[in-house]
C-alpha cells in the first residue's frame, strides 16, 4: 500500500493536533520552571499553582476533543444562544463588583482560584458565527441576519473589549472579522466604511485611555524610553532574549524566573524560550507556529463548504496575529499589549479556547468541512473494524 505523503490530506489533521499539543506541552513545562521561584517569592504554593495549571491543560484537551467531534447541526442550533451569552458576559465583566479589575483592567471573572476571561471566548464565537452568517442562508437563524449587520455585531463585540480596556484583544477580533469578510467578498464601500469606523474606534480608545497611545510612543520614540521606568519590561525582555546566545544555557538557568522579567510566564514566555534555548530555540518556536498557521490555511483551502473555509481562515488569522504581536512585543518592535502567545502562555481561558479552535480545525481537515455527523453517532464504533 502506498504510504501517504508527509503532509497530505490524510496526515493534515495529525499535523494540526500534534503541533498544537507540542506547543502546549512546551508552554506547560516552561510555566512550571518559571513559576517555582516566583511563587516562592510571593509566598504562594507552587503545588497549588501547578495543580491549577494542570486542570486547565486537562480542560484544554477536553476542548480539543469536543471541537473535533462537534457537528454542523449542533453549531447551527446552539451558536445564536452562545453568542448572546458571550456578549452578556463581556458586558457583565465591565460592571464593578461583578468583573474583577487586575492591573487596572476589568477583564476577568474570578471564582476562587480560577479566572475566566470572556473576551477570549468572543474570538471563537466570531470565527464561527460570522462565516455561518455569510454563507448562503441554509442554517436557520443565520439566514435572517444581513452580512453587514453581522459584521457590525462582531465589531461591536471588539468595541466592548476595548472598553475593559483591552485594545490588543479588540484589535485581534477586528482583524479576524476583516479577514473573513474580505475573502468572502464584502463590497469595497462597506470595507472602507468599516475601516474608517475601526480607525475612529482606535482614536476613541486612545482618548479614553491615553496610556495606550503613550505605550506605543515609548517604543517608537527612543527619547521617551526609560529602561528602568516605562520601558522596563521591554528592556528586560530583550536582555533575556540576548543572554541566551545561540543555543542557551538550558531551562535550569533562567534568570527571568526570579522576578527580573515581570509576567514572564504570560506575556513574555517567548523571551524565556530565548533565554533558555537561545536563538535556536526561538527560531524553532517560530517555525512551529508558521507550520501550524500553514496547516490551518491548508485546511481552509481543502474545505468543500464555504462556511468551513472561512472558519479555518479566521482561526489561522487569529493564531498568526497573536503570535506576531506577542513576538514583536518581546523583541521591542511593538508595545506590550497583553496578547498571549497562543497555546504556550499561562492562562486558563485562552488555552482552553485555543484548543477548542484547534479541535475545530482538525474537524474541518478530517471531513473537508465541519462534520455533518452528530456527536452521538460519531462516538459509535465503525462497522468492519475490530
Amino acid at each position: 500500500m502506498k504510504q501517504p505523503a508527509l503532509l497530505s490530506d490524510r496526515t493534515l489533521p495529525t499535523w494540526i493536533r500534534g503541533l498544537a499539543i507540542l506547543l502546549m506541552a512546551i508552554g506547560t513545562f516552561l510555566v512550571a520552571i518559571i513559576s517555582g521561584p516566583d511563587q516562592g517569592i510571593q509566598g504562594f504554593s507552587l503545588l497549588g499553582f501547578l495543580g491549577r495549571d494542570l486542570i486547565y491543560v486537562a480542560a484544554a484537551l477536553g476542548a480539543l476533543w469536543f471541537g473535533r467531534r462537534v457537528s454542523r447541526q449542533f453549531l447551527a442550533r446552539t451558536l445564536p444562544l452562545v453568542t448572546l451569552l458571550v456578549f452578556i458576559l463581556v458586558l457583565a465583566v465591565l460592571v464593578p463588583h461583578v468583573g474583577t479589575s487586575i492591573n487596572g483592567a476589568r477583564r476577568w471573572f474570578v471564582m476562587g482560584p480560577l479566572q475566566f476571561q470572556p473576551s477570549e471566548l468572543l474570538k471563537l464565537v466570531v470565527c464561527l458565527g460570522l462565516p455561518l452568517t455569510l454563507v448562503d442562508g441554509r442554517f436557520g437563524f443565520f439566514r435572517r441576519v444581513h452580512p453587514v449587520v453581522a459584521w457590525l455585531v462582531a465589531l461591536g463585540g471588539a468595541g466592548l473589549v476595548v472598553l475593559e480596556p483591552d485594545m490588543g484583544t479588540g484589535a485581534i477580533i477586528v482583524f479576524i472579522s476583516l479577514a473573513i469578510v474580505w475573502v468572502w467578498g464584502m463590497e469595497r464601500r462597506w470595507l472602507q466604511i468599516m475601516g474608517i469606523v475601526s480607525v475612529a474606534g482606535a482614536g476613541l480608545s486612545f482618548a479614553i485611555s491615553p496610556y495606550q497611545f503613550w505605550r506605543l510612543a515609548d517604543i517608537y520614540i527612543k527619547s521617551r524610553c526609560n529602561p528602568v521606568d516605562n520601558c522596563y519590561q521591554t528592556n528586560q525582555s530583550k536582555i533575556a532574549l540576548g543572554s541566551g546566545g545561540i543555543i542557551g544555557p538550558g531551562p535550569g538557568h533562567i534568570r527571568s524566573a526570579w522576578g527580573f522579567l515581570p509576567n514572564a510566564n504570560t506575556d513574555f514566555i517567548f523571551s524565556v524560550v530565548g533565554e533558555a534555548f537561545g536563538y535556536v530555540g526561538t527560531a524553532a518556536i517560530i517555525l512551529l507556529y508558521i507550520a501550524l498557521v500553514f496547516c490551518a490555511v491548508r485546511a481552509s483551502i481543502g474545505a468543500r463548504d464555504e462556511a468551513s473555509k472561512y472558519i479555518a481562515l479566521g482561526i489561522a488569522t487569529w493564531f498568526a496575529m497573536e503570535t506576531a504581536v506577542n513576538v514583536a512585543s518581546c523583541l521591542g518592535l511593538f508595545a506590550v499589549t497583553g496578547i498571549p502567545l497562543p497555546l504556550m502562555s499561562y492562562g486558563g481561558t485562552a488555552l482552553v479556547v485555543n484548543m477548542a479552535a484547534i479541535g475545530i480545525l482538525v474537524n474541518i481537515a478530517e471531513h473537508k468541512g465541519i462534520s455533518t455527523i452528530s456527536m452521538a453517532k460519531s462516538l459509535k464504533p465503525r462497522s468492519g473494524r475490530s
